[in-house]
């Protein structure tokens, strides 16, 4: 049976808890293929309510931290690495030992779920049914196993990655000391997550730092000079220099592991030409949501390069949701923010003879906190508007605000929290942005939902449900028509006016026009999408893995109604909360 288990109740204490009960089944080392793990899903697909394993939870939480810490650590530090800067034989090292890291660390998270809700194999029938059970159990065990092989082929492979790094450089291997991965003191128990947490530690964490000669001494070095260098390591090689030669497409982005899902295998190869014509550039140096190097153009680069195609900028904003005015990065990313504040690194955009580096409009904000009126005192050029915005009053912002400039809005960012799809709906449709729409929309939309679903909250619901809040990606398109999708960051996203399109060549490829891969490659292929502020987790607590709702394999309409039951199960807990989805 399913170990630390009874009667569909999680074994207590947690101390006594132990695989006791029938014999597991035996484990198939064979068992898992290149694609059999896009079919592990935790909690399972079809699973109902269930109790969470409370004893565990606080434990998952904990190494779920770590995973992400780890991932972020080893991520930023690739990111910094250049187009052309390395050999070809150590990109492709580097890319399959961060493969590898990326695998493991995966199977770590969902080992940890498939323990900490693996009452939600057993169905409801389980206990008037010997035979339902006995399945349940076996598949409980399948997943478990699968993980673990899983887990030991990543734990092998970066191993030989890191031996081929250093072979590379010409360091002897008896002068390092690469940990040896301990996957086989994982057993089920009380303890078990204690032993993972134990791997992901003395192993993941004792790796990476193994490679900080290799990482944090020789690649920098590397990246400074382009030319014969010196270091005092013993058996270091010498450069030429004219090392390394420029190797096209070797930059190190890295996207959630194509063998946990297969919508990822096709954002490979698609990044890097995003944003390489304003590579070496200081717009360049930007960041997402997540404080990892941005792979898409920011707002300001799309405007310079509305700006160069000849169309003239307003310099005019409309910010609803404006908060205290702060231009940062992480989840309060605000780049309406940021141009009323100004750019230093702003080329020259001249306009009636003069060159502007900062942009007016309207501030929306319902409860404005006294920082946004101190950032933008004695600003003649700003409205500060502090009232809530509704679909019924969203066309009356404007009232007593004249731009200074004839020309659109050049960008409109909403961030609301609530009804925001259909406050855009009402704001494009009624009043001056009817006919004079903007040309960039910067919209805040809940990731976890993807199209073609068509998801948002109703307007008199009072209930912030997160991470159900908002309209899924959807619904704003819908709510938009003369926009096009540009690209996904993370939790927000960027629409051009269907005029300007033109002006962007990466909607010309063949997957600029498709929202469903745009969404897969701004947000759900992003590396750090499982983990990021636990949002995902908190849907896996309402008994469903987001992971699911992206798998084309499974048809729509089961998709569709996975995501309603979760929803359903959502409002049956809060009964206030109203929401809406079709598809």
């Amino acid at each position: 049976m399913i170990p630390c288990t009874q009667h569909r109740r999680v074994e207590p204490p947690p101390q006594r808890c132990s695989a006791s009960g029938s014999a597991p089944p035996p484990r198939n080392r064979r068992a898992v293929s290149s694609t059999s793990a896009r079919r592990i899903f935790c909690p399972p697909a079809k699973a109902e309510a269930c109790e969470v394993d409370e004893f565990a939870s606080s434990e998952a939480i904990d190494l779920e931290v770590l995973c992400e810490r780890l991932l972020f650590a080893v991520l930023s530090r690739s990111y910094e690495i250049p187009r052309g800067a390395l050999s070809r034989e150590v990109s492709e090292l580097l890319q399959r030992m961060l493969l590898n890291v990326q695998e493991g660390l995966e199977a770590l998270r969902l080992l940890t779920c498939t323990w900490s809700f693996r009452l939600c194999w057993l169905p409801n029938n389980s206990t008037k049914s010997w035979l339902v059970a006995a399945n349940a159990a076996k598949s409980w065990w399948h997943q478990w196993w699968q993980l673990l092989e899983i887990l030991e082929k990543a734990s092998d492979g970066m191993v030989s990655a890191g031996q081929g790094l250093f072979k590379s450089y010409g360091v002897p291997l008896n002068l390092v000391e690469i940990p040896k991965p301990s996957v086989n003191e994982i057993h089920v128990g009380s303890s078990v997550i204690s032993a993972m947490s134990t791997q992901a530690e003395t192993f993941y964490q004792a790796f990476l730092m193994s490679l900080d000669p290799i990482m944090g001494e020789v690649i920098p070095q590397v990246l400074e000079h382009r030319k014969r260098f010196d270091r005092q390591a013993r058996g270091l090689k010498m450069y030429s220099p004219d090392f390394p030669a420029e190797v096209p497409h070797s930059q190190l982005w890295q996207f959630y592991p194509d063998s946990f899902a297969a919508v990822c295998v096709k954002q490979k190869g698609e990044g890097n030409q995003r944003r390489q014509a304003s590579e070496g550039s200081a717009l360049a140096n930007a960041f997402d949501m997540a404080g990892l190097r941005m792979l898409h153009r920011t707002v300001l680069e799309a405007l310079v390069e509305i700006d160069a195609a000849g169309e003239a900028l307003s310099f005019q904003v409309l910010n609803l949701g404006a908060m205290d005015g702060r231009c940062s990065g992480g989840p309060s990313t605000d780049p309406a923010n940021c141009l009323l504040l100004g750019h230093s690194e702003l080329p020259a955009l001249d306009r009636e003879g003069q060159n502007r580096s900062r942009w007016g409009g309207i501030l929306v904000e319902v409860d404005p906190p006294p920082q946004l009126f101190e950032r933008f005192a004695g600003r003649d050029d700003l409205l500060v508007v502090p009232r809530p915005v509704f679909p019924e009053n969203a066309s009356e912002l404007f009232d007593g605000f004249a731009p200074r400039h004839p020309e659109s809005l050049d960008l409109l960012k909403i961030d609301l929290d609530s009804f925001d799809c259909d406050v855009i709906s009402s704001v494009l449709r009624v009043g001056p942005l009817a006919s004079n729409p903007p040309k960039l929309l910067y919209i805040d939309f809940n990731p976890h939902i993807p199209p073609p679903f068509l998801y948002r909250t109703i307007s008199r619901s009072q209930s912030r449900i997160i991470p159900f809040q908002g309209s899924s990606l959807q619904c704003f398109l819908e709510a938009a028509p003369g926009f096009q999708l540009l690209h996904v960051e993370l939790f927000n996203a960027i629409l051009v006016r269907r005029d300007l399109q033109r002006i962007f060549p990466e909607l010309r490829k063949p997957w600029g026009s498709d929202p469903f891969k745009q969404w897969a490659h701004g947000y759900f292929c992003h590396p750090l999408a499982r983990v990021l502020w636990h949002r995902e987790r908190q849907i896996r607590w309402e008994a469903a893995d987001p992971r699911l709702w992206a798998d084309e394999a499974v048809p729509l309409a089961e998709r569709g109604q996975s995501l309603l039951k979760t929803l359903g199960r959502v409002r049956d807990r809060v009964p206030s909360f109203e929401f809406s989805l079709t598809w």
